[in-house]
């Protein structure tokens, strides 16, 4: 079941990339083809997660609000670092935001590596981080919203 999943993952990224190259990122159409963020955005809503993942609801600081779901591959697996990368591209093409410079950016090489997205109020994020110890490589798909009146549910 777990290969048939990581399967469907790869085929919906694929397809993803090739929509991009089709349509663009500033093509209007391909505004609604953002299936993993748009997934993300509703999750508290619809329950309904990215197809594969696992997704929680989360309270942060400053009365912040938000949802993280993730991936969980074999140690090292190359399909991990494939999602990570497709993840960040979809969330290039269908946010536009502002991304931190090098110097605020979080990277440790060979376990954990970070990319950010601001858009508005909203924080965005892609992660993939190594567990040694556990065997596996884990893909994160994070928003986190700063507003007070954030539809998140309790």
């Amino acid at each position: 079941m777990r290969r048939a999943s990581r399967n469907l993952v790869q085929l919906t990224g694929a397809l993803f990339l090739s929509l991009v190259a089709l349509h663009g990122s500033s093509n209007p159409l391909f505004a609604g083809n953002c299936p993993r963020v748009g997934a993300l955005e509703t999750v508290a809503e619809t329950g309904a997660s990215p197809v594969g993942s696992v997704c929680v609801t989360f309270r942060g600081l400053a009365a912040s609000t938000g949802v993280s779901c993730f991936w969980d591959h074999p140690y090292r697996d190359p399909s991990a670092a494939w999602l990570a990368a497709s993840l960040w591209d979809e969330l290039l093409a269908c946010r536009d935001g502002v991304r931190p410079g090098p110097d605020d950016r979080v990277n440790h090489p060979d376990s954990y590596d970070l990319k950010t997205l601001t858009v508005g109020e909203n924080a965005y994020s892609v992660s993939l981080k190594d567990k040694g110890e556990e065997g596996r490589t884990l893909v994160f798909l994070r928003l986190e919203r700063q507003t007070k009146t954030s539809p998140l549910s309790d």
